[in-house]
This record gives structure tokens, sequence and C-alpha cells, in this order.
């Protein structure tokens, strides 16, 4: 039987027989990478695994699956985006694996972890390819939308110029967070933050990576130090734009992108690598606009492509965690503010936070076995940590209880005074202030 004629449960079976081979030839190859050079236990296992996987691939092509497996797909009902979704979870998992292993073998190059994080994440986007908007499509779309992306296209090319006009040279002084960033990022070659899921006062081992890999491409110069902030500042404007364009229009979206372009701030910040304010101005509105476009349009892949950034995310900054709890806040006020939104589409919420698990296993695992350098932000600057909760109750005289609830009702208050608006072309509630 061809692979034409097949039925959908052997389909299935065959899938995941595959994936299971490709698993073990790719866990062989980790044990080669891993064995020592004195040690033929680890390299015999790498040869069983490698040619176990490779057998088990070629048995399958030739003579297709066993029965017992296509019965069991058939009671499994199992699709290929149900075994790309668990084989992108259990690369997740070899990955985070691997990233104790190299650490508690001291290892410095983390590469074959890099690339099998990579590839969970590239099988779990492609675990929604049916779901994927139709390329012809999409051309109509561009074609239809020419003069909208020349202006976006625009004001990006003019937030471009202003972030790397002479960046190497203005502002003119490295500032001390500058320099203790960029020293950092030059002991990337060691321990600890050889591993790109290691945190360095809350900033990211991925992050800082970059920076490191800038370093060594254009020498120790002001310029490759501050390249990635000037870049991440740039992709800031359209990713303002797409979430701007999303909650109220094209033409909100287009005001928003203009004003953050010509923002001071926001230019300054992104001519300088003394925070991770900027990369995360590029981040944070990406994973709002692919969660609600995913909500409101139905999209699972948009969910699960907004899951995945956020997922980086915790190996840039801390504020990461930041939107995790927001978003978890807001989901609880949108199921009672706005119901129908969440009636339609909130079952299909789930790709988002497994986006989040697959991209950000290894960051958490890191932060599981070494939890005071994941909280050590909040440590120094919490709200009980550092003191503040305490000189509050001695200035004001309130208790504890009314401090915290007007923190939470003063950092929530446009969402607690919003008002509602009917979409009559979407078909669900929108809030806006």
């Amino acid at each position: 039987m061809t692979a034409q004629e097949s039925t959908s449960p052997e389909r299935g079976a065959r899938l995941l027989l595959t994936a299971l081979g490709f698993l073990l030839v790719l866990a062989g190859q980790l044990a080669f990478y891993l064995a020592p050079a004195d040690q033929a236990t680890a390299t015999n296992l790498g040869v069983l695994l490698s040619l176990a996987g490779a057998a088990l691939v070629l048995v399958i092509l030739v003579y297709g699956p066993p029965q017992w497996t296509t019965q069991l797909s058939a009671r499994m009902s199992l699709s290929t985006t149900t075994v790309l979704i668990m084989v992108a979870i259990l690369l997740a998992v070899m990955a985070a694996g691997g990233e104790i292993i190299f650490e508690q073998l001291g290892r410095l190059n983390y590469l074959p972890v890099l690339v099998l994080w990579a590839l969970s994440a590239l099988t779990y986007v492609g675990a929604f390819v049916a779901d994927h908007p139709d390329p012809a499509k999409v051309r109509g779309w561009l074609t239809g939308h020419r003069r909208e992306l020349v202006l976006i296209g625009l004001v990006t090319l003019v937030a471009a110029g202003l972030r790397f006009y002479q960046l190497g040279s203005i502002p003119r002084v490295i500032d001390g967070d500058e320099g203790r960033i960029g020293q950092a990022a030059l002991t990337t070659s060691r321990y600890p933050l050889a591993n790109p899921f290691a945190l360095f006062e809350n900033f990211g081992g991925i992050y800082i990576q970059a920076i490191g890999l800038a370093l060594s491409i254009f020498g120790h110069t002001p310029f490759a130090l501050r390249l990635l902030p000037a870049v991440a500042g740039t992709v800031a404007i359209p990713a303002v734009y797409l979430l701007g364009r999303r909650v109220l229009g094209s033409g909100a979206g287009l005001v928003a992108a203009i004003l953050l372009a010509i923002s001071h701030a926001h230019i300054h910040f992104s001519r300088i690598v003394s925070v991770a304010y900027i990369p995360e101005t590029a981040l944070i509105p990406l994973e709002l606009y692919f969660l609600l476009s995913g909500l409101q349009d139905r999209r699972p892949w948009r969910l699960a492509v907004g899951g995945l950034i956020l997922g980086v995310h915790f190996g840039v900054y801390v504020s990461a965690q930041v939107i995790v709890a927001m978003l978890v806040i807001y989901l609880i006020l949108a199921a009672i503010l706005a119901k129908p939104l969440l009636r339609q589409s909130g079952r299909i919420i789930g790709p988002f936070w497994l986006g989040v698990f697959i991209a950000g296993l290894p960051e958490a695992v890191y932060a599981w076995r070494h939890p005071s350098e994941f909280l050590s932000r909040l440590n120094a600057d919490g709200t009980f940590q550092s003191g503040w909760l305490t000189g509050e109750l001695a200035a004001t005289g309130q208790s504890a209880p009314e401090i915290l609830v007007g923190r939470v009702a003063h950092a929530f208050y446009r969402s607690i005074t919003c008002r509602p608006s009917t979409s009559t072309a979407r078909g669900y509630h929108s809030w806006t202030s």
C-alpha cells in the first residue's frame, strides 16, 4: 500500500514511528557529542541509538508500520498535528535535559542544545501548517494594502535612521551599566554564560550571547555593543503598529508607530545597551498581537507563534515574568467583561500556553536549578523584599492589604474602567478606555 493509499490511522502510525526514529538518531548524535574521549560506554550508546533510529525509519519506509501501531493510532485518533506537537514537546525536553547534562559536564559549546530548542519551536509551528493562511490570499492582501505598507515602511526607515546614525559615537560616553553588560558579553565562552539559558542579573543568556556575537563580528567597539538595542528599537516600530492596528485600526496603529519612532526616550535607550527595556518594546507587542489576533480570528497558528515568542522572551529579560502575570489577570478580566470573545475562542488558547512551555522549558529548568538568579531582580527591587511595603506602612498608616489592592487597582485602572463597544464586523465585544 502506498502512502497516498494509506488510511488515516496508518498515516498517523507511520509519522509517529518515523518521528521516533528521528528522535533516536538525534539522541545518538547528542551522546556522541557528550562522550568523553576515554569512555567507550557513551560512544557505544550513541552508536546504538543512531543505528536503532535509522533502522526504524528504514523499516517504516519499506514495510510500513506494524498493525498494532495502526490500531493504536486509530484508538488515539492520531493526526499530523498531534504527532508534531508530541515531537515538539519531546525535542524541548531533550533540549532541557541536554542543558542539565552540559552544565554538569562543564561543556562550553551549547550549540547542540540550541539546535534542539530551535527544532522544537519549528516543529511546533509546523504542527499548525494546515491552519496557515493561503499564500494567494496573503498576496492579495499585500496588494490591497500597498499604501499602508509603504507608509509603515517609511516610518520604520526613519526610525532606523534615528537609531543607527553614528550609533558608536552618540552618545560618546559608554556608561557604567553598558560597560558591565559588555564585560558580561565577553565571558559567554566561559561558565556560566556559555549556557544560553543562564541569567545575568535577570538579563537572559540568549540576549547576552547575541551581544557577544556582535562584539566578535564587529570588534570590541561601541557600535557592536549597541547594535542589538538599535535593531530591537527599529523592529519595535512595526510591532507596535501591528498591535495598534489590531486593537484600534490602521490609523491608530500608524500614529502609535510614528510616536514611538520619534520618542526621545525610545531613541535614547535604543542607542545604549544599559537596559533591556528596548527589546521588550518589540517582543511584548508581538506577543499580544498574536494572542489577540489568534483569539479573535480563531487561528491556532497565531496563538502558537505568540506563545513561542513569549517563551523566548524569558531568555531576554525579567519582563517576561511580568507579562505572564498580567496575561493571567487580563484573561480573568476577559472572562468577566468580554464573555463573547472567550466563549467563541477561549477553548483554542491552549496553543499559546503550550508554545510558552515549549520555548520556555530550558529557561524554566535553569530557573528551577538556580532560583536565586531567576529571582535576583525581584529580591533586590520587589515590593516585599526591598522594604518598600514596610516604608509605605509607616508613611501612610494604611494596612498592607489596602496598599497592595491600591497598587493593583492603579496598575489595571484602564481595564477596570473600560466600557464596551460592539464590533459587528467580527461579532465580538471590544473594550476601549
